[in-house]
């Protein structure tokens, strides 16, 4: 008989969605440490899916492994360490030496160069060729400076080189460095790395002897150059190599090269091969040293150390793939070694597994043939199993005790099923992979096909692409952040017209609290929707009217105050605003009665409102003006409004100016009157 997993497909189905759904989310966003985690979880779920014996088997194996790992791990570490410090400490050794060569050899040329200053015969001084012909013979100093032994006049011009170059006789060097310092400090100088100015344009140095005379005045200046491309004392120091792949680097206080293996980046930026954050410990400490330097994609080892009498530094570089090669060497060794052992640790693991598993192996084969429906429940007698015979009898027990469960479970699913069916609405329930597992005959009516048809399928599988690809978005998202989640969609139903429908869904949980799917019902809003639509059409009807009566409004001459029932303005033009002198956004909701300021006023505004016969209200209110302009007088007309029952619901007030007509009148007074009095008199 073929052996089935222990775990249940249908959950290590789910397991291994949703921590790809998660891996997916992690690339997304470019998560490295949660794309590991959920790889071991899916691979450690694809391992509790193995058998027992093979689980047992991995995991013993797994923990000689781990131990022999372990071990090891710290083996190599501790005289990994051992051979850092050892390799640094030669490191330091080999560059204090090389050091203390380099300055020895330096000082000695400077002595040469100070030696022959003192030789020179007071006479050749005046005498261009003698004093070519004496530096030609300087046998000593022409092998350490291979570039020339040079001297220049108090003016800085070259009067002799040996050996003799044409080219350069003669000309004006007082522009360098060297010959400045040493002609302002008549002391002896080494000058930094520059090109120089002969036919081969190599790089050098130039070691200068002030020559005096015996008023203190400088008579000339000896000076010996070095190539520093040249076969010469400096490169044989500098060139030699430490270990196999070692080299030695030296560099001036403006961190420029001045030697190294490769010529081409003799007088370049030390930064092109150093990383730039080691030049602070280079800066700040005379020597020391750097356990990792990345130069060139190699990582080196690095100790360094500062020379004098000149500011220069010493470095030099160990390749580490050369230092911990023997370390290396013994991991690859060990590994092959720990290959051979895990084998064998598998072998003898699994043995001694198959010998203590197989009467369990054989109860499970047994309880495997109880679990098929209408199956015998009898076990066979506990001395076949011996030290599993309780166990046995625990199973048998277990058995029918699932059977009465598992038929107690068939009634609450018939239940459920027939509960479901009293739901006026459409009720579905959906698999972790959201294929739909259950609905009720509502659902059925939507898609017009049985529910045989609709079981086991997808949406993708019943709906159109564009519709069937909202719904699948929205469950992954359900399903990815739990809780419960409500929208809107438009179906087509089977009878072929379109509906709009609200779907409720949410993520239920099985009995060991994991998720087991989504379940859902949906509420058909078309008729609401059509309510909705039919009523917006009426609030832009109204708003349109709305709009009219405004333009109408504002189009009326006379200033206009519309108050509710309790005399609070509700509305007024911009005539209105300006015979009150007040913007509208500080009138509306405030008493009529309280826009005015003179009492006088105030108190006639009173006496107008409670006249008896609203529609009958007419006065004249005269306004004082700020200024020297005379009164104006305001008459006000009032209307009641009444609501569709008749009943008062506020006031219409026309504000009309008859300030020029009140004027007429007055005049006219005046003019009646003057006339009865001229007639009479």
């Amino acid at each position: 008989m073929k052996k089935k997993c222990f775990f249940c497909p249908q959950k290590s189905n789910i397991h291994m969605r949703r921590a790809l759904t998660y891996l997916r989310h992690c690339i997304e966003n470019n998560s490295l440490i949660p794309i590991t985690r959920y790889f071991i979880a899916v691979r450690f779920l694809y391992f509790m899916s193995y058998p027992l014996k093979t689980r047992i088997t991995f995991a013993a194996s797994l923990l000689v492994v781990s131990l022999m790992l372990l071990s090891s791990w710290l083996i190599l570490t501790y005289f990994e360490d051992k051979f850092r410090q050892a390799s640094l400490a030669h490191l330091a050794d080999a560059l204090a030496v090389t050091a203390k060569d380099f300055q020895e050899k330096l000082n000695h040329s400077q002595q040469v160069l100070e030696s022959i200053a003192t030789e020179i015969p007071d006479a050749f001084f005046d005498n261009k060729e003698q004093m070519q012909s004496f530096l030609e013979r300087q046998s000593t100093g022409r092998l350490t400076f291979d570039n020339g032994v040079i001297l220049f006049s108090p003016e800085g011009r070259l009067e002799a080189v040996a050996p003799f170059q044409s080219d350069v006789m003669g000309m004006d060097f007082s522009f360098r460095a060297y010959y400045r310092v040493t002609a302002d400090t008549l002391q002896p100088y080494i000058s930094d790395p520059f090109r120089s100015r002969q036919a081969h344009n190599h790089p050098i140095i130039m070691l200068t002897e002030p020559i005096i005379d015996e008023h203190n005045n400088l008579r000339a200046i000896l000076g010996g150059s070095i190539d520093l491309f040249g076969n010469n004392f400096l490169r044989h120091l500098l060139t030699g190599s430490i270990g196999e792949e070692g080299y030695f680097v030296l560099l001036d206080q403006t961190s420029t090269l001045i030697m190294h293996p490769e010529k081409d980046l003799i007088l370049k930026g030390g930064r092109m091969i150093l990383p730039a954050h080691i030049f602070d410990d280079l800066l700040s400490r005379s020597r020391g040293h750097v356990n990792k330097v990345d130069v060139a994609g190699e990582e080196m080892l690095t100790v360094f150390q500062h020379l004098t009498p000149i500011d220069w530094t010493l470095v030099a570089l160990y390749p580490t793939r050369e230092v911990y090669g023997p370390i290396r060497e013994a991991r690859i060794y060990f590994l092959g070694v720990l290959v051979v052992l895990t084998l064998l640790a598998v072998f003898v693991v699994r043995i001694m597994t198959d010998r203590l598993t197989a009467p369990l192996t054989r109860l499970t084969d047994k309880v495997r043939q109880l679990n098929e429906p209408d199956a015998d429940f009898s076990l066979p007698a506990a001395g076949q199993f011996r030290e599993l015979g309780d166990l046995a009898e625990s199973i048998q027990t277990l058995m029918v005790d699932v059977s009465e469960k598992r038929r107690s479970m068939n009634d609450q699913i018939l239940f459920l099923q027939n509960l479901m069916e009293t739901i006026p609405s459409p009720v579905f329930y959906k698999s972790a992979d959201f294929r739909y597992l259950g609905c009720n005959n509502m659902f059925e009516d939507i898609f017009g096909l049985p529910r045989e048809k609709i079981l086991g399928r997808k949406v993708t599988e019943l709906m159109p692409d564009d519709w069937a690809e909202l719904h699948n978005e929205r469950d992954a998202e359900l399903w990815e952040q739990g809780g419960q989640t409500s929208y809107e969609a438009e179906i087509t139903a089977a009878n072929g017209t379109k509906r709009n429908m609200i779907f409720y869904k949410k993520v239920f949980h099985l009995a060991s609290g994991e998720a087991g799917g989504l379940i859902g019902t949906c509420l058909d809003i078309t008729e609401r929707k059509r309510h909705e639509q039919d009523l917006h059409q009426a609030l832009e009807a109204a708003q349109a009217a709305g709009e009219k009566v405004n333009n109408i409004l504002r189009s009326v001459s006379d200033g206009l105050i519309v108050t509710d029932g309790q005399n609070r303005i509700i509305h007024l033009n911009a005539v209105a605003e300006e015979i009150i002198d007040m913007p509208a956004e500080k009138l509306i909701g405030r008493r009529f009665s309280r826009l005015f300021g003179n009492p006088f006023i105030r108190e006639n505004f009173r006496n107008f409102a409670a006249r008896a016969d609203p529609d009958l209200r007419r006065q004249d209110f005269v306004v004082p003006q700020d200024d020297d302009r005379p009164q104006r007088v305001i008459q006000a007309r009032s209307a009641l409004m009444r609501s569709d029952e008749g009943e008062p619901i506020g006031l219409v007030t026309i504000l009309h100016d008859v300030t020029h007509e009140r004027e007429l009148d007055r005049i006219k007074s005046e003019f009646i009157s003057t006339a009865a009095h001229e007639l009479r008199t």
